[in-house]
């Protein structure tokens, strides 16, 4: 309960100016997490009916939007794990612009 490590790849739901894509690398210890890639605009957000996707093939961790590459990233830190999805609630007044409709998970060896 008090140990966080992976990957997080995130998008906000918004088309505004504040919209942004992010990969961050979580450490170990709650709240040490560093960004790895972020972008912002509104091209970088998302809204009812986006598709959303994260892969991780090697080191190379990648972020899209509707079949569009919006973010890139090599890190080393992290050789193996598993796929999860969590919610970023109690962050301030941005907890209500995120949220999934439908959710699949593809694993390849």
């Amino acid at each position: 309960p008090h140990n966080c490590d992976g990957y997080e790849v995130f998008w906000r739901c918004s088309k505004s100016e504040a919209a942004y894509a992010e990969i961050v690398r979580w450490n170990g210890k709650v709240a040490d997490f560093t960004s790895l890639a972020r972008r912002m605009g509104p091209d970088c957000g998302v809204q009812h009916g986006d598709i959303v996707e994260a892969t991780i093939v090697g080191n190379v961790i990648r972020s899209y939007i509707n079949g569009v590459e919006i973010l890139s990233v090599t890190d080393d830190a992290f050789p193996s794990g598993s796929p999860g999805v969590g919610f970023n609630f109690f962050v301030g007044n941005t907890n209500v612009d995120h949220g999934l409709s439908s959710f699949d998970v593809d694993t390849y060896d």
